[in-house]
């Protein structure tokens, strides 16, 4: 038998010839199909000849081996579905077996798409579809072991609903071997293959797979291509067992399970989220970076010349943990380390990328309640210490990161800002001034101490309290007629000396005429 071989087509009465229909053009928009009715046209493309064929509806969301309804598709190529509910949505398929189109879904565009998941649901009552219809391949399936008495059938059904793709166009077998010429499915087109044998079907577990009469582990096939698959194969007793911990660095192992039939060659690939790690096929495995966050498995296989392979995969690990972050220059304070003066924190280098940062700013190496942001204005109580910033750096699936800037020099103790102003700068002989001396110092609402006020040769001190808010009238003593400059000091209190310096403010020149 010769697979490459033009296949013969069992259903020649249910196609037209090409030459007795016209190829159509895409035509405009059909009008609005009546209520209650889903209808449509075929368009026959130029490289697909136009034939006989199916069509199958189906609730949305509800495609499956069973249609909703079914109908023949003469050679009017018209469609139309009646009494149906004007408040649900359909989905259409199209079916020719044996043909040159390819079995599709209407998918609102015109075209028919491979999948029933690229479909879109159409309501009764709407615009009347158009249909066109893509080339077909053929898929190839040999089943390898004897032939079994008694028929046999083979469809092609759509991964995850089960509905039908492809069916049998012509089969040949010999004494070890039997294959399936099936048509319909498009090139690429994800396929189950489905062996039913007296009223039981079984489903391959994939390419060079045995076949399961569990629909839920069918694998898929390539639409198109030839397949080759084992009546009896390699099955599992014990599945493949992972241990080990979800770690970088740590090594991972896995059991090989126990196969049936025994002796055939064990290989191994593992898996980070589903996807093989490249070079890493032995049976124990080393986590690094990057599977840090992924899930990684183990797929062990099982093969036998005669039986193909048997293939399990292992439960997924845990997410793997990284270890924390590493800073590789570490974070600095920006700015000037005075009272009244903001600071910022910079993230430092880190070896990881796409972290997310914490500060805490320390005063003489003691958190600072609150000072949790990446600024930092300094206040009194960092008089005479010295402060840094400690930086987090977090990332899914890693312990959290530390780094600790250098710290800055000493907070300095404030040197009050001292002025003078006369209430009148001109005053006549026998009259006592009066001189407004104001005390501000950054980060001190209400300085406290002494205030003395020079004129000439003479000094008047007064107490600055804290209900003063840092200003006081001073009189001043009656002076001869006269030029004087008048000059304001403070001295700080027992208190605020631990944040105040002395100072002096600037003179000020008073005339008694």
């Amino acid at each position: 038998m010769d697979l490459t071989r033009t296949r013969r087509r069992l259903a020649a009465a249910a196609v037209l010839a090409a030459s007795a229909l016209p190829v159509a053009a895409l035509v405009p928009a059909q009008a609005a199909s009546a209520a209650g009715v889903v209808s449509g046209e075929v368009i026959w493309p130029a490289d697909v000849p136009a034939t006989f064929g199916t069509a199958y509806l189906y609730e949305q969301g509800a495609v499956g081996m069973a249609p909703l309804r079914e109908l023949e598709i003469d050679q009017s190529g018209a469609v139309s579905f009646t009494g149906l509910d004007p408040a649900k949505r359909y989905v259409v398929q199209l079916y020719w077996p044996c043909t040159d189109a390819a079995t599709g879904f209407y998918d609102g565009q015109g075209t028919l798409a491979a999948s029933s998941t690229d479909a879109v649901g159409v309501a009764p009552g709407g615009a009347a579809l158009e249909f066109v219809p893509v080339a077909q391949t053929t898929t190839y399936v040999t089943a390898l072991g004897p032939t079994p008495a008694g028929g046999e059938y083979m469809r092609l059904r759509e991964p995850g609903t089960g509905a039908v793709l492809a069916q049998v166009c012509q089969a040949g077998s010999g004494p070890t071997h039997k294959t399936w010429w099936l048509s319909g499915v498009a090139e690429g087109t994800p396929a189950m293959v489905e062996l039913t044998a007296g009223g039981v079907s079984r489903y391959a577990l994939g390419v060079d797979r045995a076949y399961t009469t569990d629909l839920a582990r069918a694998g898929t096939v390539p639409g198109g291509t030839t397949v080759r698959t084992y009546r009896e194969g390699v099955e599992a007793v014990e599945l493949p067992v992972l241990h080990g911990t979800a770690r970088v660095g740590s090594w991972l192992g896995v059991d090989s399970g126990t196969w049936a039939p025994t002796g055939g060659e064990i290989s191994y690939a593992w898996l980070r989220d589903g996807v093989p790690i490249p070079g890493a096929t032995g049976p124990s495995y080393q986590l690094v970076q990057a599977d840090t966050g992924a899930q990684v498995s183990a797929r062990v296989t099982s093969a036998l010349p005669d039986l193909g392979l048997g293939v399990e995969t292992t439960a997924p690990t845990a997410r793997v943990w990284g270890p924390a972050a590493v800073s590789t220059a570490p974070p600095r304070v920006v700015g000037t380390a005075a009272v009244g003066k903001q600071l910022a924190a910079t993230t430092g280098t880190w070896d990881v990328p796409g972290l997310t940062f914490q500060y805490q700013w320390s005063r003489a190496g003691v958190p600072i309640s609150g000072a949790t942001s990446a600024r930092y204005t300094v206040t009194t109580a960092d008089v005479g210490a010295s402060l840094a910033v400690r930086v987090t750096a977090s990332a899914a699936y890693r312990p959290k990161g530390l780094a600790t800037s250098a710290a800055t020099s000493t907070v300095p103790k404030v040197t009050p800002v001292v002025t003078t102003k006369l209430v009148a700068a001109k005053v006549k002989a026998g009259t006592r001034a009066k001189a407004v001396v104001t005390v501000k110092a950054a980060g001190v609402a209400a300085p406290t101490g002494k205030v003395t006020v020079t004129v000439g040769s003479k000094k008047v001190t007064v107490t600055l309290g804290a209900s003063a808010k840092g200003k006081v009238t001073v009189t001043l003593p009656a002076m001869p007629r006269g030029s004087y400059k008048v000059k304001a000091a403070f001295a700080p209190s027992t208190t605020a000396a631990a944040v105040l310096k002395p100072a002096a403010g600037a003179a000020v020149t008073l005339r008694v005429v």
